[in-house]
């Protein structure tokens, strides 16, 4: 009999919900414990095993497996095993009543009295106007600043004088409509064959109406934060507890009957981090680009003919991506012919791009901000600026709103009974194109294929250019292959580095979980070629030389996008390409503040906070160092808080609620976190303010007597001029 269980053949008989399947897989099995627990781990984080609508056939075929398994396990293993499934099963009913009560009351609400075209055009106008009110309070801030700080967010005040974070109101728009959108879908059955959501035509809603989606709205939020808290639960472990007596928050209605108090886990807050320092990074490239190159000068703009990269791009933002995703990969993106979802990246990067464009060209003109498109003329439009048919009908798939969508950033198409396509603009407005591409080709469990050997030599490369031995080979001893992506030979140590390329989970807790495991892996791969180089140091002999012999070996898994760990894990490093090549590029974390000159000069000016090296240049201990304490990791998770709030889910149930959540980044802040002073930093910006403020007076003044002394020169060619 088999030793250990088949995750294939368990996947299968619970997607199909057949008990027959898994009957004759654990008949093969000599099952044990610990395999009961790991095949309840399967079950617990199986999806189709969770039903949030009412579906009587699934429901029969899902509890006919569960009442087998029951059965089954208590048959072979006794009553303990049946406890441990119980309380699986007993949280899955607990699941389920909450979205089935978040249902009942949508029935309830006044907008469900009106028909569905009117609710569904209620709910897009109100995001929208929300969305406007949003940017309109984002441009007066601009308008009064004189500073741009590349690390910093904006925090601005609502009309009670509260401070509030524009980006977390914009993400709560978009996932609130995401959220009632999928859950009217789930509610009437709008699932094409193809699982996309087909919303009923529909004309513009009246006031009364689009304030009547608020009840809605307010169901929305919770259905999706009922979703994130029982995935999270799931997926990553989260702590659920049941509040009773004193232990219950004071102050809630006596209708509730059930508190589940929720607390984040150490996997959640690693996966927080790496997808925050994406987001990050991300905006401050962009900025640097825009302020040190002429990248918008060169866009073609969405209107006419324009072919893919590196010939033409549409927006600056395009051309960002392509720099920014192939920095992150380590090989350059417009020369990769893999089709990760069937589509080059330049492909995903274009059909993004034109979309946003599209939302920038008629959001504003477009009726309450709606835009509708026939998707003849979409796809035209695709395959004008460089989509071939094929791909454009691939992306329109992967782009519009499904049972499987993540949310809208990813998906901001939705269908029309009548064949149109709907573009939500602030999902595509407010968001970045490396995030949703990454994120949606994650969503889709494409990972990039040129992962291998692309960026392994874009690793060997960059320290073989700074005059450093690195190199990457296979070998075998006794009988066992060994396969070495970069091994840097640097004073006394052996740095062996195992590249990795996989897609971040973009939040997405079920994606998160998959990642975290995957990281155990790579871990037990690379302790396995570690301890290869220590127990044949020959190895190293052959290829570096007598020299490279008892030097200690430091593991790395390194990613190449932004996740990195502290100190040691499982016996080895977890790092990332931006750490390394930071720390290796320059000596000083600098703040860097963009001070506007005139309309065609930006100053971006660098101030020094933290020293990496402390000398002229980097050494093996100050890498370590590095390794062991990321200066990207305490700046992110300085500015983190968890927080709490409560949250109802149906009339009779609760959750507390504590969430992470991005503290307001600042160069001051980042400054303090670093150890320098933030008086001293705000002195040096104000100073070079000051500076600048002076050349721009300056300038004014030399325009001015520029055009005096035209308006001169002209009156002595017509003195009658005027008069």
């Amino acid at each position: 009999m088999e030793k250990q269980l088949s995750e294939g053949e368990i996947k299968d008989a619970l997607d199909d919900l057949s008990w027959q399947k898994l009957k004759a897989h654990l008949d093969a099995i000599e099952l044990d414990e610990a395999l009961a627990d790991e095949l309840l781990g399967h079950v617990k984080r199986c999806g189709r095993l969770v039903l949030r609508h009412p579906d009587p056939k699934r429901e029969k075929l899902r509890d006919g497996l569960l009442d087998g398994l029951a059965g089954y396990l208590r048959e072979r293993l006794g009553d303990g095993a049946l406890s441990s499934f119980e309380g699986v099963r007993t949280t899955f009913r607990t699941i389920e009543n909450g979205y089935r009560a978040i249902l009942t009351l949508l029935s309830r609400a006044e907008i469900s009295k009106l028909l569905p075209d009117v609710r569904v055009a209620a709910y897009l106008q109100r995001a929208n106007a929300q969305y406007k009110d949003v940017n309109k309070r984002v441009a007066a801030a601009i308008r009064k600043g004189e500073t741009l700080e590349a690390m910093a967010g904006v925090v601005l005040k609502d009309d009670d004088g509260n401070d509030f974070s524009p980006d977390a109101a914009t993400d709560a728009i978009v996932r609130t409509l995401t959220s009632t959108l999928l859950m009217e879908g789930h509610t009437n059955d709008w699932f094409d064959k193809n699982g996309l959501l087909v919303v009923p035509d529909f004309e513009p809603a009246d006031e009364e109406s689009i304030y009547k989606a608020g009840s809605t709205e307010i169901l929305g939020i919770c259905w999706g934060r009922w979703e994130r808290t029982e995935e999270h639960h799931r997926f990553l472990e989260t702590e659920w507890t049941e509040l009773t007596g004193e232990a219950r928050p004071k102050g809630l209605p006596d209708n509730i009957q059930l508190v589940i108090d929720t607390g984040p886990t150490e996997t959640w807050l690693w996966d927080f981090i790496a997808n925050e320092r994406l987001q990050d990074r991300l905006v401050q490239t962009f900025l640097e680009m825009s302020f040190e190159t002429r990248m918008r000068q060169g866009l073609r703009g969405i209107a006419g003919p324009a072919p893919l990269l590196p010939d033409a791009y549409v927006s600056a933002e395009e051309a960002h991506s392509a720099v920014s995703l192939s920095a992150i990969l380590g090989y350059a993106v417009v020369e990769d012919l893999a089709r990760p979802g069937k589509l080059r990246l330049i492909e995903w990067l274009r059909g993004y791009a034109f979309l946003k464009g599209l939302a920038e060209e008629r959001f504003e003109s477009s009726a309450a901000g709606v835009i509708l498109i026939e998707e003849a003329e979409l796809s035209a439009r695709l395959q004008q600026v460089g989509l071939s048919a094929e791909a454009t009908r691939i992306f329109l798939g992967h782009v519009s709103l499904g049972r499987t969508s993540r949310d809208m950033y990813d998906c901001p198409l939705v269908r029309t009974s009548s064949g149109k396509l709907l573009l939500f603009a602030p999902a595509v407005l407010a968001t970045h194109i490396v995030s949703v591409v990454l994120s949606n080709l994650s969503r889709l469990r494409e990972q990039l294929s040129r992962k291998g050997a692309a960026f392994e030599t874009s690793v060997r490369k960059f320290f073989i250019d700074r005059g450093m031995d690195c190199r990457g080979f296979k070998v075998k001893r006794q009988g066992e292959v060994y396969e070495f992506d970069a091994i840097l030979v640097w004073g006394d140590r052996i740095f062996l580095f195992e590249c990795k390329n996989r897609s971040l989970s973009g939040r997405n807790p079920v994606q998160a979980y998959y990642f975290a495991l995957e990281n155990r892996s790579n871990a037990r791969q690379l302790q396995r070629l570690a301890g290869a180089l220590r127990q044949h140091p020959d190895i190293l002999t052959e290829e570096f030389g007598p020299d490279a012999a008892n030097k200690e070996v430091i593991p790395c898994i390194l990613n190449s996008l932004p996740f990195s760990l502290p100190g040691l894990q499982d016996g080895v490093y977890f790092t990332d390409w931006s750490a390394v090549t930071r720390f290796f590029q320059d000596r000083y974390v600098h703040a860097k503040t963009a001070h506007h000159v005139t309309d065609d000069v930006t100053l971006l000016h660098r101030s020094a906070l933290y020293d990496l090296w402390h000398g002229d240049q980097p050494t093996p201990d100050r890498f370590i160092r590095a390794l062991d304490n990321p200066f990207q990791l305490e700046i992110v998770g300085n500015h983190i808080d968890i927080h709490r709030s409560i949250f109802p889910v149906g009339p009779e149930m609760a959750v507390v609620s504590r969430e992470f959540m991005r503290e307001n980044t600042t160069a001051e802040s980042i400054a303090e976190t670093l150890g320098a002073s933030p008086d001293r930093l705000r002195a040096d910006i104000a100073k070079v303010g000051h500076a600048v403020k002076n050349v721009r007076a300056r300038h004014k003044q030399s325009l001015l007597r520029r055009e005096d002394r035209a308006w001169r020169e002209l009156r002595k060619r017509r003195p009658a001029l005027g008069e």
